[in-house]
């Protein structure tokens, strides 16, 4: 993306709400409504003690004036235009984030390039737990790599690089696998249309629909 005066980075549009949230590359949050005639974005002022050393990869919001920011290398938790840093991976850690989702029962849950983890932002600490996910009955914490994260119906799907689909319905206790793409491609990202899940992998799109055990 590009770094230009004002070039908008990433933006956030919460259900039920007729307002686009975004952050120019000068590190000030807009606000765009959609109800507007005037077609301009407000602006909210810069953040403060946001330093973006890597690309945006993800950016949510989670509340009135509550977002939480991912780059490559490092979680932010934005708060009244004030930024704090959450987690930090090193230059030599072989971790990046690469995706974020907020839910309604308020939880971010957090992918990386080893694992799956999730945060409970009612409460004040923001500590990432993680999350246990198996393949063939063995824990997978190494190099899980999380492309995506949705929500459908309080159902939750992630897709991995090159490990497959997962799904956890809103009883069930942990998430399984409920397909390989690999023969596919990699496993790219994640939508719903018409109610049936979309799978876009790095050599087509694909259209899954949902077993008598994934309903």
């Amino acid at each position: 993306e590009s770094r230009g005066l004002g070039d908008v980075y990433k933006r956030q549009k919460m259900e039920n709400e007729d307002n686009v949230y975004f952050i120019t590359s000068d590190l000030r949050l807009h606000k765009y409504s959609f109800s507007s005639t005037t077609y301009q974005s407000k602006a909210w002022g810069k953040i403060k003690n946001l330093r973006l050393e890597n690309d945006i990869v993800r950016f949510v919001q989670a509340g009135k004036e509550l977002f939480y920011l991912a780059t490559d290398k490092s979680l932010y938790k934005i708060k009244n235009r004030k930024a704090r840093l959450i987690k930090k991976f090193g230059k030599d850690e072989n971790n990046d984030f690469r995706s974020l989702l907020y839910t309604p029962a308020g939880k971010l849950y957090v992918g990386t390039r080893r694992d799956l983890s999730f945060i409970n932002t009612q409460k004040e600490e923001d500590t990432l737990i993680p999350i246990p996910v198996k393949i063939n009955g063995v824990l997978e914490n190494k190099d899980l790599y999380v492309t995506d994260l949705l929500e459908n119906k309080d159902t939750l799907y992630f897709t991995t690089l090159n490990k497959g689909l997962f799904k956890k319905a809103p009883q069930a206790k942990e998430f399984y696998r409920i397909s390989t793409v690999e023969k596919q491609g990699s496993a790219q990202g994640l939508m719903v249309h018409l109610d049936n899940l979309m799978v876009q992998t790095s050599h087509c799109l694909l259209y899954t629909s949902p077993s008598p055990r994934d309903s």
